[in-house]
This record gives C-alpha cells, sequence and structure tokens, in this order.
C-alpha cells in the first residue's frame, strides 16, 4: 500500500511539473517574434537553441553589433535565427560551425566585440607622431607601442609591450582572406623574413598602424610601399 502511494505522489509531482513547463513554454513561443524556443535551466553550459535569458539578449546584441544578428529585434531567445548568426560568425573566425555559443565561441565574440571597438578608437591618433620606445598620445608611438596603447585603453592586458617581432610569435596564423577587423599584421621593413612592423588590420583591405613617415596612418594593404613587405597575420586576441 505504501509503495502504491509512493508512486501516486510521484505521478501527481510529474503533473505539476509537466503542467508548469508547458505554462513557461507558451508565452515563450509568443513573445520571440516566431523564433522556436524551449526552456533550459540557468545551468546549462552553453547556449544553445532552447536557451533564453539575459545571456541570449547579450549574445544577440553582441552579434548584431558585429553584423551577424539581423533579426529586428533581440529576442532573448536562442532558436533557429540566433543559430544561424553563431554559425555565421563561427565560420567567419574559423571556428566549430555547430550553431552553439559555448565558452571558446562566447569568448571569441567577446574578443571580436572588443576589437571593433579599438578599431572604431584607433582613428583618434591618426596623426600622432612616431617616436621609437613610446606609447602614449602625447609622447608618441612606435608601431608595438601603438598596438600595446590601443589594447589597454580597451581593457586588454593580455597582449604585452613587445617588439613587433615578438607579437609574431604569439595568437594563432590567419590567412588574409579570413582578415577580420582587429587582427595584427605584420610587416618585413629592414632585412628580408624578418618582422619589424606591425599594425591593426581595419577591414576593407585596410591597415592602421603608427609609421615613421606619417606617424598613426591608414593605408591598403595592397600599397606600393606596404604590400610587397606583408608577412603575414596573427589573431592575439
Amino acid at each position: 500500500m505504501r509503495t502504491f502511494m509512493h508512486r501516486i505522489c510521484r505521478l501527481m509531482l510529474s503533473l505539476v511539473l509537466l503542467t508548469a513547463v508547458f505554462a513557461d513554454i507558451k508565452p515563450a513561443l509568443a513573445a520571440n517574434g516566431g523564433e522556436p524556443e524551449a526552456v533550459t535551466t540557468a545551468t546549462s553550459p552553453a547556449l544553445r537553441i532552447g536557451s533564453r535569458g539575459w545571456q541570449v539578449t547579450q549574445l544577440q546584441q553582441n552579434l548584431r553589433a558585429l553584423g551577424y544578428f539581423t533579426y529586428s529585434r533581440n529576442t532573448g531567445y536562442y532558436g533557429w535565427i540566433t543559430a544561424a548568426a553563431v554559425k555565421r560568425f563561427q565560420a567567419a573566425y574559423l571556428l566549430k560551425v555547430d550553431g552553439i555559443a559555448g565558452p571558446i565561441t562566447n569568448t571569441a565574440i567577446k574578443h571580436a566585440v572588443v576589437k571593433k571597438k579599438i578599431i572604431a578608437d584607433s582613428t583618434k591618433y591618426i596623426g600622432v607622431k612616431y617616436v621609437w620606445g613610446a606609447e602614449s598620445p602625447s609622447q608618441g608611438f612606435d608601431c608595438s607601442g601603438y598596438v600595446h596603447y590601443m589594447f589597454t585603453s580597451h581593457g586588454v592586458w593580455s597582449v604585452p609591450r613587445t617588439t613587433a617581432s615578438q607579437l609574431y610569435r604569439r595568437g594563432f596564423a590567419v590567412s588574409r582572406n579570413n582578415l577580420r577587423p582587429g587582427d595584427l599584421v605584420f610587416f618585413s621593413m629592414e632585412s628580408r623574413g624578418v618582422i619589424s612592423h606591425v599594425g591593426f588590420y581595419m577591414g576593407n583591405n585596410k591597415f592602421i598602424s603608427a609609421t615613421i613617415s606619417k606617424g598613426v596612418w591608414i593605408y591598403s594593404m595592397d600599397n606600393s610601399y606596404w604590400g610587397p613587405h606583408y608577412m603575414g597575420a596573427k589573431r592575439v586576441y
């Protein structure tokens, strides 16, 4: 008898839980603008189809800032539209394309947002003079000093103050076809094959750097002077 009553109690509890779940799903479907979603718990290790909440809203906001999430508004629900945006970002940034915003993808998205801000702010310093060893707008910049200043002014301390050749040893290589804003581009100016200059890739085949001739300036990657000296690119953040 006790076993029978125990089973009845468990069945009733299950029905209550199912009722609560469906009650939560119904308004979610109505509020998400047609993006089908389910309910997940706050302990989910990654954001995926079915996730919802402020973390999803933040993800959508970041993807929108980067141009990958183009839905009319941030819904807070992770459906097929959000998954497709994540896949586009993953493909562009050479990540595993699975539509899941796990730790690696989330970190890459956050880094990309910071680098976009760095590039947006980098033009404030156009014309600041070149000074070897300097790393401030008031004193001037050398090429690696400018890179270090722009990173640290946006809270990135993992990129050290060092030389262009040392920076070239960090991060991972990115082909020219896969360059994204904020990647570092490197040049060999003094000895053939020896890295001696670094700048930020801006997008649209342009880079910005602190140069001896013009100070901080924007150049085309195909510039007749810089183009032949291009050695490669690294994603260091």
